[in-house]
């Protein structure tokens, strides 16, 4: 919705996949999303308002796009967990570089979501305890115990 003349845009005239994760560019002439149209998530960049014109970014599967505060660069996670970045040019067209490998997120994490902070740290939400480290309760002779 525009802020300006509160007026609403559809971003697309159809859903004809599950797409997600969008994230409008710093000068909020194209956005940077996930579609899982294919056989596996990958990450795109298209106009806005959207011409139909979209651009593959990710090369082997990827989700969680994001801009870097300048706009030249959108970093994405790959479905095993490498963080990969991309040289973005948007002005006076968009041209998407190669994908190139920043680090490997740790198996045993699984990020909620992650932010790039403007020196280029990346912030990640990450659950306090993880699946394999909660607690497990067994109760032995539980009808005995609800009996008392």
């Amino acid at each position: 919705m525009s802020l300006g003349d509160r007026r609403a845009t559809r971003l697309h005239p159809s859903i004809a996949a599950q797409e997600m994760g969008a994230r409008f560019s710093p000068d909020g002439r194209f956005i940077a999303y996930m579609s899982a149209e294919s056989e596996r998530p990958e990450v795109y960049v298209e106009p806005f308002p959207t011409t139909g014109g979209r651009r593959t970014v990710s090369v082997e599967g990827g989700s969680l796009p994001r801009w870097s505060r300048d706009g030249r660069e959108l970093y994405y996670l790959t479905l095993p967990g490498h963080m990969k970045s991309v040289r973005i040019t948007l002005q006076p067209s968009l041209e998407i570089g190669q994908p190139r490998a920043l680090f490997d997120r740790p198996t045993r994490l699984r990020w909620m979501d992650y932010e790039v902070m403007p020196d280029g740290r990346f912030l990640a939400v990450v659950p306090s305890r993880l699946a394999g480290e909660q607690p497990f309760t067994v109760i032995v002779n539980w009808p005995a115990a609800v009996a008392r």
